[in-house]
């Protein structure tokens, strides 16, 4: 669209450049300033979320607020407490945590002090207490060994802020964007070759091409791509949902089912072995439950 702009200056239609402008502006400023307050909205509702925990400090326990907390500290846990920053464990008391949010494993892990071998997954963290679990069971305390960006969680959470990606309803504006183009150099071309071959001078040749391929340039699609998402999101707003990205507005509406769940909450958290089904000229009773468990072991 900037390029049509400038294309239209060149050519002496400065209303038609000037309108163009316009529209992308309002465009632009449409999508900056639903997802402008959209993220207002997040940062105000996380300020209302205050997060403490509790650390010992001079012999003395105290309560602070975990962005206080610098490696060196020493957090006491309990149960319920999400653990505010990865812990070396000094002392437990039958400690569990669920670490579902880091690796996904829906029961809890028994923690100790025992060191573990220094290449151990993360899932084999006995010795630790790793940032934004959850202590389900018992009592510990635990050296702050890493905070913020530098913990386990923190690096997973900025590998997911690398780059956002790309919907399916910009990959469609995109090739849609892309097929004007191709028309629009295949047209234009034509035109300008055809008036050279009938004589025309080169320059008016070239300007009237030009102007033909301004002319088919939807200058409007951006602001009522705009304009739509902007009052989608609007509409959600009223629904109490915070719309942070808007061009995902199209993606939501497009579906049909929307099926969500929560390991362990939901569902049970662990798998059984329930029936087999045989497939073409499999004999149904040789993959019986009997048969079955006999040749792949017992029940998970």
């Amino acid at each position: 669209m900037c390029g049509t702009a400038l294309v239209s200056a060149f050519v002496g239609e400065g209303i038609s450049a000037l309108t163009i402008a316009v529209i992308v502006t309002i465009s632009v400023g449409l999508g900056f300033v639903n997802e402008f307050r959209a993220e207002r909205s997040a940062v105000a509702l996380h300020e209302r979320l205050r997060h403490t925990a509790v650390v010992l400090r001079n012999g003395a326990r105290s309560r602070i607020d975990v962005s206080g907390i610098v490696p060196g500290d020493v957090v006491i846990l309990s149960v319920g407490a999400v653990v505010p920053a990865d812990l070396r464990l000094i002392a437990t008391t039958g400690l569990e945590c669920d670490e579902g949010i880091v690796t996904g494993e829906s029961s809890a892990v028994a923690k100790s002090t025992n060191a573990v071998a220094g290449a151990a997954a993360l899932g084999d963290l006995t010795c630790c207490a790793l940032m934004g679990t959850v202590v389900q069971a018992g009592s510990g305390t635990g050296l702050v060994v890493a905070t913020g960006g530098d913990t386990e969680f923190g690096r997973i959470a900025l590998g997911l802020d690398v780059q956002e990606p790309v919907t399916e309803f910009q990959r469609g504006l995109g090739q849609f964007s892309t097929f004007l183009l191709i028309i629009a150099v295949i047209l234009t071309s034509s035109i300008f070759v055809a008036a050279l071959l009938l004589g025309r001078p080169l320059i008016d040749s070239l300007l009237f091409s030009l102007a033909i391929a301004v002319g088919i340039t939807p200058q409007l699609l951006p602001a009522v791509v705009s304009a739509s998402l902007a009052a989608g999101s609007r509409r959600l707003a009223r629904q109490k949902v915070l719309v942070k990205r808007v061009v995902c507005i199209e993606d939501l509406g497009d579906l049909d089912l929307l099926v969500t769940d929560k390991t362990g909450t939901l569902t049970t958290g662990s798998i059984r072995f329930d029936r087999a089904l045989p497939i073409e000229g499999e004999d149904a009773e040789r993959l019986s439950p009997r048969t079955a468990r006999h040749r792949c072991g017992p029940p998970l």
